[in-house]
């Protein structure tokens, strides 16, 4: 389960307020190693739903699960202070939960 750079894939993001542990599928768009930009959605609706990272936030993810149930996982923010000559973003440290 590898991603391509600038390929979009499907991240699972905790929901907050569930009153049990509940995580939701978002896309996400691929920037480098294990960091992924979610990406905005229809289905996203703030006032039915609390993500912990929202769409347009960019974040450092983890595989979990085996075998064919492995998934993405967004486990916190990833910072993204510069821009490339080519528009392309560049992360620079990872934020502490």
């Amino acid at each position: 389960m590898s991603a391509k750079k600038g390929s979009t894939t499907n991240v699972y993001v905790e929901l907050l307020d569930e009153g049990t542990f509940v995580m939701r599928p978002a896309k996400a768009r691929h920037l480098s190693g294990n960091t992924f930009e979610i990406l905005h959605t229809p289905e996203y609706d703030p006032e039915t739903e609390a993500w912990k990272f929202k769409p347009g936030e960019t974040v450092e993810c983890v595989r979990e699960g085996r075998g064919e149930e492995q998934r993405l996982v967004a486990i916190r923010l990833a910072e993204v202070t510069a821009h490339s000559s080519r528009g392309s973003r560049r992360v620079q440290k990872i934020v502490a939960d």
